[in-house]
């Protein structure tokens, strides 16, 4: 039952026939999961938008001014370098359920098999993360475990700049091609950054 058959339902004059009624108790986990995930999404949005209200008049020292500078010139060649679907978009295109399109990204996020960057207060995640059916990558797995601990931007800023290793190529134009070689450049890269100077 999709959320538009439980909206005529419960919106209906009629009493529920005995299959509407079994289709409605099949299709409570998912939508009670559903509701939860959404109550969830909303109480971080609530929790970015009441910390963007308490630091919005703080202004930035001069260095910070630079450094966001950067980091916005940064962003936008990760932006520009491949397209950014949102979970819901991953889902319509991979078929990953018809009441709730965005709950296979979003759980895929929570494992650990890709990530994403938030925008305009909304996940997005890499195309190049996923294969041809909008599945993760196992690569990608992989690779996000050797940048543990590291954000989402320095994930993208890495996966959109040029190796050595994989002789001048972007590791996000290799990654379904050739895993092995990424996931070694991604392990070459941060334990270059472990490294003591």
């Amino acid at each position: 039952m999709n959320v538009q058959s439980f909206e005529l339902l419960i919106t209906s004059r009629k009493d529920p026939s005995p299959k509407d009624m079994e289709a409605l108790r099949l299709a409570m986990p998912d939508m009670a999961a559903m509701f939860i995930e959404r109550l969830e999404f909303r109480r971080k949005e609530r929790m970015a938008e009441y910390v963007e209200l308490l630091v919005k008049d703080v202004p930035m020292r001069s260095l910070d001014k630079r450094l966001a500078a950067l980091q916005a010139k940064a962003l936008e060649s990760v932006y520009a370098g491949t397209e950014w679907l949102t979970a819901e978009e991953i889902g319509t295109r991979g078929g990953h359920g018809t009441s709730n399109p965005a709950a296979a990204a979003h759980r895929w996020k929570e494992n650990g098999q890709v990530f994403a960057l938030r925008r305009a207060s909304r996940d997005m995640y890499p195309k190049y993360a996923f294969s041809d059916d909008f599945k993760p990558l196992p690569a990608i797995k992989n690779i996000l475990g050797e940048f543990a601990g590291s954000s989402a931007l320095r994930i993208a800023s890495w996966f959109e700049s040029t190796s050595s290793l994989l002789n001048g190529k972007r590791p996000r134009e290799l990654v379904a091609l050739k895993p092995e070689l990424v996931i070694r450049a991604a392990k070459d890269a941060t334990h270059a950054e472990q490294e003591p100077a």
